[in-house]
């Protein structure tokens, strides 16, 4: 189910194992909390077992899925770390036979062996990147309490500017809002909120495709400081030129299918839509096979790394 749903689910159900697995971090962890609540312990030092990378061995996992609760009608036992030491099947032979007080949540922000195993025996909840439409509900939510508004056009970019990242936006949210301002503006949201590295990225194609060169090489020089690696900057931007180029050739998929191919929401296949109108299909090529080269070159100590970014630039600039 989607982590939308889980609430309503939790009202008429509670499962004895669940898998919350998606890479927003925050999603997970409020579906946790969700959990917890529907779980209302009443001793939750004694019944509340956590498992983390410091501690997760599957022995004792075991031990506490097959141990009563004391005084609390359930045991919640939680997994956040994904790899523990010890023989998995183990697990999975206590998975198979959990008592009806036992309640088994599995945080994982990535699929893994351990996951696998795990989707036969829970209730899967779906925590990826909400939808813009489901971030909007809560933007909303989340202001009203603090008596601010903000205007329609500012909530987009701050959607965009965090691509779509729920922890990201409760902070800037959280700074936006005590800016004492009634209403957060577009002038707002560009002038206090951190943009993300995958939105300058395409900042930067955007640039790039307008010849606006002391923009692109300034912004560059701002992700690669970031990065504190050329190299990892070039293979992002290879990711990011790919992406459009694939987008490009794919006029007749819908946002739905290529959003499934990429492992994104369809209204970031839009915005790359968007993007990939900026260059032509052969431009797009061109740019793809002279970063892949580049990469490969630096890897082989056939170019300096310290001028490559400026190289490639220069190059993507008269393309």
């Amino acid at each position: 189910m989607k982590f939308i749903e889980l609430k309503k689910s939790l009202q008429n159900n509670l499962s004895n194992c669940y898998l919350l697995e998606g890479e927003d971090r925050y999603v997970v962890n409020n579906a946790l909390s969700l959990i917890e609540k529907r779980v209302n312990l009443v001793l939750p030092d004694v019944n509340k077992i956590v498992f983390d990378e410091d501690n997760a061995n599957i022995e004792d996992i075991v031990f506490q899925l097959e141990s009563m609760p004391f005084g609390d009608n359930y045991k919640l036992i939680v997994l956040k770390n994904t790899k523990p030491v010890g023989d998995i099947k183990a697990l999975e032979k206590s998975l198979k036979h959990l008592a009806d007080f036992i309640v088994f949540v599995v945080c994982s922000y990535a699929s893994c062996p351990l996951t696998k195993m795990v989707k036969n025996y829970a209730e899967m909840v779906d925590c990826s990147k909400l939808d813009a439409k489901t971030i909007a509900v809560f933007i909303g939510g989340k202001l009203k309490q603090a008596g601010v508004v903000i205007e329609q056009s500012a909530m987009e970019k701050l959607i965009t500017y965090t691509s779509s990242n729920m922890a990201r936006i409760e902070t800037e949210l959280n700074k936006l809002a005590s800016m004492g301002e009634p209403v957060i503006t577009e002038k707002l949201v560009d002038k206090y909120v951190i943009k993300d590295k995958e939105y300058q990225i395409y900042e930067l194609a955007d640039y790039l495709s307008k010849r606006e060169a002391d923009k692109a090489y300034d912004l560059a020089q701002t992700l690669i400081m970031q990065e504190k690696n050329p190299v990892g900057f070039i293979q992002y931007l290879y990711t990011t030129f790919r992406k459009l180029l694939l987008v490009s050739l794919s006029v007749s998929e819908s946002d739905e299918t290529l959003a499934d191919v990429f492992k994104c929401k369809p209204y970031a296949i839009k915005f790359l839509r968007t993007q990939a109108k900026k260059f032509t299909p052969k431009q797009l090529k061109n740019i793809t096979n002279s970063l892949a080269s580049l990469e490969y070159d630096i890897k082989n100590g056939k170019a300096n790394v310290d001028n490559a970014v400026d190289i490639i630039l220069a190059k993507i600039l008269n393309e």
